[in-house]
Formats: structure tokens, sequence, C-alpha cells
């Protein structure tokens, strides 16, 4: 399959940029990718590739499912990638708002699932010095 190599290539060009975290978190002080950033690394990596990259959410009987569709407009292949998710309850906002709060977050991570985008910060089993290792350099960028 065509679209497999280009998305191989996708997430090489994606290892291979230097784009830094700009997102913070000061609860648990960790840097982070955001959806902005995940946008452009997915964009830059897969606009030559000619990759084209659909976002679905869909209510099913078994609840809300995010589904990004990565379409090959070369050969017309396409692969699916997908993951259920829910609406959070975000203070003082309102439904509309909760629901875009849905479709960035988890269209963020179907784009880092799809091409392999890490966040270690994520990872539960990164030792908690090299974590914290890591939040010291990036509070000094």
């Amino acid at each position: 399959m065509e679209i497999l190599s280009k998305i191989q290539q996708a997430r090489q060009n994606i290892k291979a940029s230097d784009l830094k975290k700009a997102g913070w978190n000061d609860y648990s002080k960790y840097a982070y990718y955001t959806p902005e950033q995940v946008e452009k690394l997915v964009n830059d990596a897969t606009v030559d590739l000619n990759l084209f990259n659909k976002y679905d959410l869909i209510r099913t009987d078994d609840g809300l499912m995010a589904i990004l569709t990565i379409h090959d407009l070369d050969s017309e292949e396409t692969i699916e990638f997908k993951i259920a998710t829910e609406i959070p309850e975000i203070k003082a906002t309102n439904v509309a708002q909760q629901l875009g709060g849905a479709v960035t977050y988890s269209e963020r991570y179907l784009k880092m699932i799809a091409y392999e985008i890490k966040d270690n910060n994520l990872d539960f089993d990164t030792p908690k010095e090299q974590t914290e290792q890591k939040a010291e350099q990036n509070s000094d960028l």
C-alpha cells in the first residue's frame, strides 16, 4: 500500500523536525505540543506527500468516536484511525465550547497517534527525575 509508505515518510519528517514544545502545564510542570503545533507538524510533513487528513466526530451506540481518515490523493487509498472520546465538562463554558474542546483534543491525539508524535511527559513509565529535568530545561526557553 502506497499510503503506508507515505505515512512512514511523514513520520520520519516529523521526527527530523526540531520544533520545541510551546505548551506548559503549570500544575504538573511539563511542556507539551499544543494543538496548533501538532497541526503544523502534520501539515508540514504531509503536504508534499499529497496526504489529506479528514477528521470526524460521530455518535455511535457506544458513545462518541473520533476518526482521522488519511487520504492519499495520488492513489485514492485511505486509512482510518479511531479513538473513543467524551465531551469534557469545562467550567464557565457552554455546550458548544465543550464540544469544541472534545474536537480540538481528540483531533490532536489522533494525529499524534497516526504520525507517532511522542510526548514522554504523558508516559507514566518515564522516571520522575527525567520529567522534572525536562521541565526545568523547557522553563528556561
